[in-house]
C-alpha cells in the first residue's frame, strides 16, 4: 500500500463525518415515487418480506415508512401478516399505502372450544440471500495465538477429508463443541493503508473428540467444502445473522468500501462488501453507495483520464469528478469499525473506495 503523507487529512475527514455531510447535501430529501408498474392492491402471502413488498410499490424501498401515515389500527407498520391487504391511495395528490388487516382466524378444537389462531408477521428481509456467505466466510482480526491449527494425522497424510481424525492445536480455552476449519483468502486494508483484517473461507466443520495437554486434541471432520491441509486454521463456529432486523435509512452515518468477502476489486448486486467506518453502524441500516469516475488531466493541448492504480484508490491526481450514486447497501453485521454490507442493487460496478452514506 502507498504512503499517504499529507493525504491522510482527507481520509480522517471522511471518517469523522465530513463526507457524510457532503453526501447528505448531495442527496436532497428524496420524493416518494410509486413505481409505474406497482399493483393497486396486494395481498400479503407467507414467504413475503417487507423489503420485497416495498420494492413492488416504490423505486426507493427504504422510503416506505413515509407512506404509512394513515393506519390508525396498525401500531407497528413493521409487523405485517399474511392475509393483510396493501392498497395505494392518494390524499391531496400524495401517495400513501394503506394496510387492511386480515380478520383473525378461529380454530375449533376437538372439545368445541374456539381459539384465535395467532399469525406470525412476515420478515423484514430475506436472510437466505446472505446466509451461506455470512456463515461460511468471515473477517478475523485477532492474532495467531487466538486460533487453532490442523497439524496432521496418524498416517502422515497431507490432505484430509470427511470422517478423518486429525491431531490439532485448539483455540485457547477450547474444550468441546464444533469448530470451523478455515483457510486464509486475502487481507483487507484500512483507508490508512494498514492491515485491518483477514478474510477466511470456510473449509469444513470439525468436532473435538479427545483433549490432550494444554491446547492439543483429536478432532473429527464432519462436513467439508474442500480438502483440508496441514496448517488450516481452526476457529469457533459462528452464526452472525439475527432472526430479523429493522430496516432504516442512514442519516449522518458514513463509511468507505475497502473490499469484500471475495478477493476482488469490483462488486455487484448480491455481493458482500466490507465497509470501514468511524462512528458505529447498526444492523439493518440502508446506505447509498457513491463513487466518482477517474480523475481527468485537462489542458489546452490535451484532455485525458488519469491512470488509476486500485492499490492507491484513495490518492487523487488531477481534476476530480463528483461522486454519483451507484447503488445501495444494507448493513447485515457490524463490528467496532468494520461492517458487512449486502449490496441491494447496483447501477454499475462498485469499486473499492466507494463511499457510503445517506441513500
Amino acid at each position: 500500500m502507498c504512503n499517504l503523507g499529507w493525504r491522510q487529512y482527507i481520509i480522517v475527514s471522511l471518517l469523522s463525518g465530513l463526507v457524510a455531510f457532503h453526501l447528505a447535501a448531495q442527496a436532497n430529501p428524496t420524493q416518494v415515487a410509486i413505481r409505474s408498474d406497482a399493483p393497486t392492491v396486494y395481498s400479503v402471502v407467507k414467504g413475503d418480506t417487507l423489503w420485497d413488498i416495498s420494492e413492488l410499490f416504490l423505486h426507493d424501498p427504504w422510503l416506505w415508512p413515509r407512506l404509512w401515515r394513515d393506519n390508525p389500527d396498525i401500531v407497528n407498520p413493521h409487523l405485517i401478516y399474511p392475509g393483510d391487504t396493501i392498497r395505494i391511495r392518494y390524499i391531496d395528490g400524495q401517495p400513501e399505502l394503506q394496510i387492511l388487516r386480515a380478520k383473525p382466524s378461529l380454530t375449533l378444537t376437538p372439545k368445541g372450544v374456539r381459539t384465535v389462531k395467532t399469525a406470525k408477521p412476515i420478515r423484514n428481509f430475506d436472510w437466505q440471500k446472505v446466509l451461506k456467505q455470512l456463515n461460511q466466510d468471515r473477517v478475523v482480526t485477532f492474532s495467531k495465538q487466538q486460533r487453532g491449527q490442523i497439524l496432521g494425522n496418524q498416517n502422515g497424510s497431507l490432505l484430509f477429508a470427511k470422517d478423518d481424525t486429525l491431531f490439532s492445536q485448539l483455540p485457547p480455552n477450547w474444550t468441546e463443541g464444533q469448530l470451523h476449519a478455515v483457510r486464509e483468502s486475502h487481507i483487507l486494508y484500512s483507508v490508512h493503508g494498514e492491515p485491518l483484517g483477514t478474510v477466511v473461507h470456510h473449509i469444513a466443520d470439525v468436532v473435538v473428540d479427545e483433549l490432550h495437554d494444554n491446547r492439543y486434541g483429536l478432532v473429527s471432520v464432519r462436513e467439508q467444502n474442500r480438502e483440508l491441509v496441514q496448517g488450516d486454521w481452526l476457529l469457533p463456529s459462528q452464526t452472525i445473522l439475527p432472526e430479523d432486523l429493522f430496516l432504516h435509512a442512514a442519516q449522518d452515518e458514513a463509511g468507505v468500501v475497502i473490499g469484500g468477502l471475495e478477493p476482488r476489486e469490483a462488486f455487484a448486486e448480491g455481493d458482500i462488501v466490507m465497509v470501514q467506518h468511524a462512528a458505529p453502524l447498526s444492523v439493518g441500516l440502508i446506505m447509498g453507495l457513491y463513487q466518482a469516475g477517474p480523475d481527468i488531466q485537462h489542458s489546452m493541448q490535451r484532455t485525458k483520464y488519469v491512470d488509476t492504480d486500485t492499490s492507491s484508490w484513495f490518492v487523487r491526481d488531477g481534476l476530480e469528478q463528483p461522486n454519483l450514486k451507484v447503488g445501495e447497501v444494507v448493513i447485515v453485521h457490524t463490528q467496532t469499525n468494520l461492517s458487512y454490507g449486502y449490496v441491494l442493487n447496483a447501477q454499475s460496478a462498485i469499486f473499492i473506495g466507494a463511499l457510503s452514506g445517506r441513500p
